[in-house]
């Protein structure tokens, strides 16, 4: 449990952090008023962002709802892989309002296989 715990407090952050450009400020810099949206990849930097992140999120989260909630494997997996779709999803709709962002289906799919993956194979440690 502590190494759950471990990782979501300390490792979560960093690995969703998205590439620390909101952090710097504009010294001086005139800024465009909408910067030109990047070319999404799907193999790429952010997508082992969002696989990591809904990886260690689901398992994290089913792990807690099967030890801790008492919850069945079956029905704890499930609850874990879907509050780490729903974090995704809420994700892609606060960068869709973001003057810089948009909503990226790219990102959900990575979400949807790291968020499995990571229901199955860490909730069931």
């Amino acid at each position: 449990m502590k190494f759950f715990f471990f990782l979501l407090v300390f490792w979560l952050p960093v690995v969703l952090e998205a590439e620390g450009k909101g952090l710097r400020l504009n010294q001086g810099v005139e800024v465009d008023e909408k910067p030109a949206i990047k070319k999404d990849a799907w193999f790429g930097k952010d997508k082992a962002q969002h696989f990591v992140g809904s990886f260690f999120l689901a398992g994290s989260a089913s792990y807690i709802f099967e030890y801790r909630g008492d919850c069945p494997r079956t029905k704890s997996t499930r609850l874990g892989v879907g509050f780490a779709i729903s974090i995704g999803v809420l994700k892609e709709c606060i960068d869709s309002r973001s003057p810089a962002g948009h909503f990226c289906w790219k990102d959900l799919v990575a979400d949807l296989l790291g968020a499995s993956l990571g229901g199955y194979l860490l909730g069931s440690w």
